[in-house]
């Protein structure tokens, strides 16, 4: 395997910090005393973090691990739950976005926080409250992995879609942080009408038959209606007739959505 690109941001960012190996490059920043806005980037990161507390482990120099520690003008005091419920569906529908142009096939959003190439998912997104109050996001992309080192059948990776690692990765990330800085102005109050119909139309969730599996362990069917302002999701569940909000929970895609 070629030796994985490095390059700098600090256009966006005060800091650009690439890193050998890491734990996790979202742990990494938070333990990190620093004021201002920084990029963390690993193509080894050895105990990566995933949604409800899940693992993303991947082989070294086939995904890019990269958190970024958000600049505090955009970050409110205090945090609430509608901002940082927006805060992972604003941040993959960015990434998207700065996907797409180098793809042919569909480039969408999976509610929450997954980015999926052709249905199948090429990177995750986990947002993330340090001790300090600064607010983290950070992103795992499955970069050059072959098929045979994707965790699952439901997975992919860029290059396998024909995508071209070097410059084309560059600009990637360069379009996802400079997207996500603008996109993160005025959501204090969660997505506004504006930003939550540009989400919900990125969005692949939005409009299938699904079923919720809840952290308990209880699941139920139902169709994926809409995306509020603090990015929860409006199931019409068919057992009650009626459209509840999910925002803690794995939603599988049964249908395609029409």
């Amino acid at each position: 395997m070629s030796v994985p690109p490095q390059f700098t941001l600090n256009a966006l960012v005060d800091e650009t910090l690439w890193l050998d190996e890491v734990e996790s490059t979202n742990s990494f920043l938070a333990n990190r005393t620093t004021a201002g806005s920084a990029l963390a980037l690993s193509w080894n990161q050895t105990a990566g973090r995933g949604r409800l507390g899940r693992e993303w482990v991947s082989p070294s120099g086939g995904s890019l691990a990269l958190s970024v520690a958000l600049w505090p003008e955009l970050v409110p005091k205090p945090v609430t739950p509608e901002w940082l419920g927006a805060l992972s569906l604003v941040a993959g529908a960015s990434l998207a976005d700065a996907i797409r142009p180098h793809l042919s096939e569909p480039v969408r959003l999976k509610w929450p926080n997954d980015v999926l190439i052709a249905g199948k998912k090429v990177a995750g997104i986990l947002g993330e409250v340090s001790a300090d109050g600064r607010v983290i996001v950070g992103v795992g992309v499955n970069v050059s992995l072959t098929q045979d080192e994707l965790p699952t059948e439901l997975a992919t990776s860029l290059t396998l879609h024909g995508f071209q690692p070097g410059s084309q990765l560059q600009r990637v990330i360069s379009a996802f942080v400079g997207e996500l800085r603008l996109t993160l102005s005025g959501i204090e109050g969660g997505l506004t009408r504006e930003k939550r119909a540009w989400v919900a139309e990125q969005c692949d969730t939005v409009g299938r038959e699904v079923r919720v599996e809840f952290p308990g362990g209880a699941t139920r069917n139902g169709r994926a209606m809409d995306l509020d302002d603090a990015g929860r999701l409006l199931v019409h569940f068919l057992e009650s007739n009626v459209v509840e909000s999910v925002d803690a929970a794995d939603v599988i895609h049964l249908r395609p959505a029409h």
